[in-house]
């Protein structure tokens, strides 16, 4: 009975914070695995969702350096708007430079 009562307590809106909490885990655990077999997506995905900014550089870095042109984009973006001559390793020329070079290659 006493699980009855707790469980009339627990607002809807806690549940669904609960669920997507457990989605989110999943979502990085599967994304993490697929990144640890080179899944440039994956690397992408959890650049982009990280909160750690240096733990967001290096999964933005190891996609742009395997080609992925998005993440090349937003590095170089992101070297850009904070003024910075570099980040990740190559300068914001760079890093603009080759997501432009991939794009032309692939027609746009």
């Amino acid at each position: 009975m006493a699980s009855r009562g707790c469980a009339r307590r627990v607002r809807p809106g806690h549940v669904r914070l609960w669920a997507d909490l457990q989605q989110s885990r999943q979502k990085r655990h599967w994304l993490r695995m697929a990144a640890a077999e080179g899944h440039l997506q994956a690397m992408y995905l959890l650049g982009m969702d990280c909160d750690e900014p240096d733990e967001r550089r290096r999964w933005l870095r190891m996609a742009a350096e395997e080609g992925h042109v998005v993440a090349m984009y937003v590095l170089g973006l992101a070297a850009a708007i904070r003024r910075r001559t570099t980040l990740a390793g190559r300068s914001r020329q760079e890093w603009l430079a080759a997501a432009m070079l991939e794009l032309a290659e692939l027609g746009y």
